[in-house]
């Protein structure tokens, strides 16, 4: 089984990315949590703990683990002690626009290379 604990829901991600975890069977989507900027200790670390929790209940072969920095070194540094496979994408950018209007903002796309380990 294949956990993407990520605010990408496989169903947008594109063919190489499902060539990429082919083998792993099932897919399953689990939404990274957002935590409040002002977020305590305490509820970074429940937040972990619930998150590594029912990950770790759906016995994955690999975690596809990408969001909130902390959040992401924490959740990665437990599955990896409990010997879980962990993996971020590699992405490369294709295309960088500004789009112009009443507001000035910067368009970036990227492209999906691989998959690389923890």
């Amino acid at each position: 089984m294949f956990v993407n604990f990520s605010n990408v829901p496989s169903q947008r991600w594109d063919e190489k990315e499902w060539k990429a975890v082919e083998n792993y069977g099932e897919v399953v989507d689990f939404p990274f949590p957002r935590p409040e900027s002002d977020a305590t200790e305490e509820e970074i670390d429940f937040i972990v703990k619930i998150s590594v929790r029912n990950i770790l209940a759906k016995k994955p072969d690999v975690v596809l683990c990408q969001g909130d920095l902390v959040l992401t070194y924490r959740i990665v540094k437990a599955l990896k002690e409990q010997g879980v496979k962990v993996i971020a994408p590699v992405n490369v950018m294709v295309k960088e626009e500004v789009m112009h209007g009443t507001r000035r903002a910067l368009n970036t796309h990227f492209e999906f290379v691989k998959f690389r380990e923890y």
